[in-house]
């Protein structure tokens, strides 16, 4: 008998979306979807009366730096979040007139592909972001609330930052291929943070 099941108004239904940051890609993103995007993203789901945002994990995966850090589930930190999410619409424009203009070229070329180009993507953004710290890092090492932020976040960021470094430096994220540095020695921690 059908009428003895229970039913639900309309009003009790939670409806919600699933989706990954990176498909969020629009018109202003850098060839990936990023944190603007997200954010319209979160817009339209209020919009739309959903009640909930489900994204796949947004962690560094930088491992290898090819397509096969790609993959949204391998994170190398639990906290640290993945540099190509970053909106560049969001930190100050670049000085450098020649740079801003290659890097909007590159952004539309980027954009117009039909399917991210991970790589590229995320060595662009890299260095983007190298770019960007060496104009901006002086101001903003200095403020004040970069120095809060750097408080709350010591106990992940500088093990996080370190490994990162070794990483490059050695070629693989293997530490036990490193010649030292193969364990996280806490003693180095002042040096590190300095």
């Amino acid at each position: 008998d059908l009428h003895s099941f229970p039913t639900r108004r309309s009003s009790d239904l939670v409806v919600g979306t699933a989706i990954p940051v990176f498909s969020l890609r629009s018109e202003g993103s850098f060839g990936v979807g990023d944190f603007g995007d997200l954010k319209k993203m979160v817009d339209w789901v209020a919009l739309t009366g959903q009640r909930i945002l489900q994204v796949l994990p947004i962690n560094d995966t930088t491992i290898t730096r090819t397509w096969s850090d790609s993959y949204p589930y391998s994170s190398i930190s639990i906290f640290a979040l993945h540099p190509q999410y970053a909106d560049f619409r969001q930190l100050p424009p670049l000085k450098d007139r020649k740079k801003a203009t290659e890097f909007e070229k590159l952004r539309k070329e980027l954009n117009a592909l039909p399917q991210i180009d991970y790589e590229r993507v995320n060595n662009a953004k890299n260095e983007y972001l190298h770019l960007i710290f060496e104009q901006e890092s002086k101001k903003v090492l200095a403020s004040e609330e970069y120095k809060q932020w750097f408080k709350e976040e010591e106990q992940w960021l500088v093990p996080y930052a370190q490994y990162s470094v070794l990483r490059d430096t050695y070629g693989t994220a293997n530490y036990s291929e490193w010649p030292d540095h193969n364990v996280w020695n806490e003693d180095d921690r002042k040096s590190l943070t300095n």
